[in-house]
């Protein structure tokens, strides 16, 4: 919705879908090895303050474009795909 209201193009929010899915995809079956020999609730630790950091990001006025949302999208669609195995395990 803040990349539709922003830039009005749906090819920008697909883009913005795309880049979140798009790590799940890749990172997945890698995420999950690394994630069972890793410390579970240390790596769920890290992983939720590097998503929130990146979300807050997205609070700085230069960071509220598109193009940034993107690249914010990306990097919590990576770090989710350690997440979700650490707190399954």
């Amino acid at each position: 919705m803040f990349v539709y209201s922003k830039s009005h193009s749906t090819i920008a929010t697909s883009f913005t879908f795309l880049s979140s899915t798009l790590p799940g995809l890749l990172l997945a079956p890698v995420a999950g090895t690394l994630v069972e020999r890793w410390n579970k609730r240390s790596t769920m630790i890290i992983v939720d303050l590097g998503r929130g950091l990146l979300v807050c990001l997205l609070l700085v006025p230069a960071w509220q474009h598109p193009t940034a949302v993107y690249v914010v999208a990306g990097g919590v669609g990576c770090l989710s795909q350690f997440f979700s195995p650490a707190r399954g395990a």
